[in-house]
């Protein structure tokens, strides 16, 4: 974006980005106002390099999953927490507060039972997290 190079920790990123819209329904670095795709893209973008990570207001998502998306979404990649000197460990994310009650094994054996899938629910995207061991 910066026109810098990158690295693997680049998938943290990706991680962060996909955990908050999650989470929040929106992208976190989405400019509040109308504007037009060119305009739109060029404040994303202002907000990415400079901005600051805000949540949205009224705590809708426990601690640990806003502390995991703060540290997926560090702006430098040696500041990701797991990330840095290139070779980001993904196993060591497993140890997240943020998954702290989940069954890696099961899911990596296809056994994991999967939580109750109903009719979304506007404001209440964390609703079904109990299972991640972040019950609200």
């Amino acid at each position: 974006m910066a026109g810098e190079s990158y690295d693997h920790s680049i998938d943290l990123w990706g991680l962060g980005i996909s955990t908050f819209e999650l989470l929040f329904g929106t992208t976190p670095f989405e400019p509040n106002t109308m504007l037009s795709d060119d305009a739109w893209r060029a404040t994303v973008k202002e907000h990415i390099l400079r901005g600051v990570l805000r949540f949205p207001p009224g705590g809708r998502a426990p601690l640990a999953a806003r502390l995991f998306v703060k540290s997926m979404l560090a702006r430098l990649p040696s500041d990701r927490v797991y990330g840095g000197h290139g070779v980001p460990q993904y196993s060591t994310v497993k140890h997240h507060p943020f998954f702290a009650k989940l069954d890696w094994q099961a899911l990596a054996s296809r056994t994991l039972t999967p939580p109750p899938l109903g009719a979304p629910e506007l404001h209440a995207p964390t609703k079904n997290l109990g299972y991640l061991g972040t019950e609200l």
